[in-house]
């Protein structure tokens, strides 16, 4: 099929991610890094051309700490195919508005929001969307932090905690605190308390459905986590107008979240639940889930299952800048997962 080059790809997801790909027929998988395998900086722009030689590079690195901007943009003017699968909202909102730099037309694709959440998550809130046909789309994630993770999962963590979070109301983009109220959702047959956050996926379903109302919920196991995130978002508000506290506030959290999630419960996986919801709390609302027993490996086949595609499709793809769903359709997404894995995706009836 080609030869796909992983950015990231010794991290805690990058490593699923290289997994998951070498059991792809006919595909080459390289690493980047900055200190092994394919030297790669993303923020050195004078290592990109090693991006060149590759039909589809995959960015699987901390887009908080390493932001793929101009790594994209390298690709976008000179062809071939980026695959973002970055989970910070701003990082995934500049790159949704990408252009190349030049007055040159594109000639290379970046395609945005690949693995679970987003990836999976919106191409399955697309289709709730395409079967309901409300303006108003609702998407929850429901998980585990008492769980394994990288460190730059750890650090969404704690961005999460402290920037405003997104949502769309009337059509209008709208910023709100990190953590908002919490309402019921449904995810596999019960309905769950899960509290409004700022996900990436807010932007990516508002772009490729165009509801006017998008809101992003998440829901952690245990519950009572819950009350937890918000005494920490209360405290990094309060310690808004203390710069020197907020640090060491940040630094301590930080630091715990670490220790417990990449050291303690490394090899701890997550079940995964990912509901999608069209007109909640009307008579035309549906509702629509995905289940997943290792989050770690549902991120690793939802991305995989993006680059398959994409190396499938080859320069038939066209150029510019496309959220997952714009290209690639949920049924399209699961059938390769299903090839890989011999198993079917758990879902209430999604298709």
């Amino acid at each position: 099929m080609g030869a796909v080059l992983v950015i990231g790809g010794r991290g805690y997801y990058g490593a699923a991610v290289v997994r998951v790909l070498e059991r792809l027929p006919e595909v080459t998988v390289r690493v980047a890094s900055r200190r092994a395998g394919v030297a790669l900086d993303l923020g050195d722009p004078a290592t990109f051309a090693a991006m060149d030689e590759h039909d589809v590079v995959i960015n699987c690195a901390d887009s908080v700490g390493a932001p793929p901007d101009e790594a994209a943009r390298h690709v976008l003017a000179r062809g071939g195919t980026f695959i973002d699968m970055g989970a910070d909202a701003p990082a995934v909102e500049r790159l949704l508005s990408l252009a190349t730099g030049t007055n040159e037309p594109p000639r290379g694709r970046v395609i945005v929001g690949a693995g679970v959440f987003p990836g999976l998550s919106t191409a399955l809130a697309r289709r709730v969307h395409e079967l309901a046909g409300d303006d108003t789309v609702e998407l929850g994630v429901r998980l585990s932090p008492l769980s394994g993770a990288g460190k730059a999962n750890c650090d969404l963590m704690m961005a999460m905690l402290e920037l405003p979070s997104i949502r769309f109301e009337d059509g209008a983009r709208v910023t709100g605190p990190p953590l908002g109220p919490a309402v019921p959702l449904p995810f596999a047959g019960r309905r769950r308390a899960a509290s409004l956050v700022g996900l990436p996926d807010a932007a990516l379903i508002h772009r490729v459905t165009g509801a006017r109302n998008v809101r992003t919920y998440l829901a952690v196991v245990p519950g009572f986590l819950r009350l937890n995130f918000g005494l920490l978002v209360g405290m990094f508000t309060l310690l808004s107008r203390a710069p020197p506290l907020r640090a060491a506030l940040r630094w301590m959290v930080s630091g715990s979240l670490w220790l417990m999630r990449a050291v303690l419960l490394r090899g701890v996986s997550s079940r995964l639940e990912l509901t999608a919801i069209a007109g909640r709390g009307t008579p035309r609302e549906l509702a629509r889930t995905l289940e997943f027993d290792d989050g770690q490996e549902a991120v690793a086949l939802g991305a995989a299952a993006v680059v398959a595609r994409a190396l499938e499709r080859g320069d038939s793809l066209p150029t510019g800048v496309y959220a997952v769903p714009e290209r690639f359709s949920l049924a399209e997404l699961l059938a390769v997962i299903e090839g890989i894995t011999g198993r079917q995706v758990r879902g209430d009836g999604l298709l």
